[in-house]
């Protein structure tokens, strides 16, 4: 049976090669999807209020400290990271519409950086989720 730690991370796992296959082949319909996303601050804002929650829950099972034995170290950061990102989207959603419109835009880098994410997530996958 797999701990709570593991299911998130699982999650993780599967969210990273799902955003990651939709950003890397429709690159377009999805940032249209985020741009209208973008239009509404109360859907950031609440949306950087679940971040926090959940990077949260993550910080709470990992003892919100960074050990750098082994791969450990992934989690506590990924749970950080979200706080810092989660707190900002609530504090200024207009700043989160901004970066989202300039980084969809037509002959960006999201294919790129779909590949990206989708290798995060076979990495989350192979490493991440037996660890726990």
């Amino acid at each position: 049976m797999m701990s709570t730690l593991g299911i998130i991370t699982f999650i993780l796992a599967v969210w990273f090669v799902g955003l990651g296959l939709s950003l890397a082949f429709n690159n377009k319909g999805f940032c249209k999807l985020l741009a209208e996303f973008a239009d509404e601050h109360t859907l950031l804002w609440s949306w950087g209020l679940g971040v926090v929650a959940c990077s949260l829950v993550i910080l709470n099972l990992t003892g919100y400290t960074i050990t750098w034995t082994g791969y450990t170290w992934i989690m506590p950061l990924v749970g950080w990271a979200g706080l810092i990102k989660g707190l900002w989207l609530t504090w200024w959603p207009q700043a989160g519409a901004k970066m989202i419109k300039t980084y969809c835009r037509s002959g960006s880098t999201t294919t790129f950086g779909g590949i990206i994410v989708i290798l995060l997530g076979i990495f989350f996958w192979q490493i991440i989720v037996p660890m726990y």
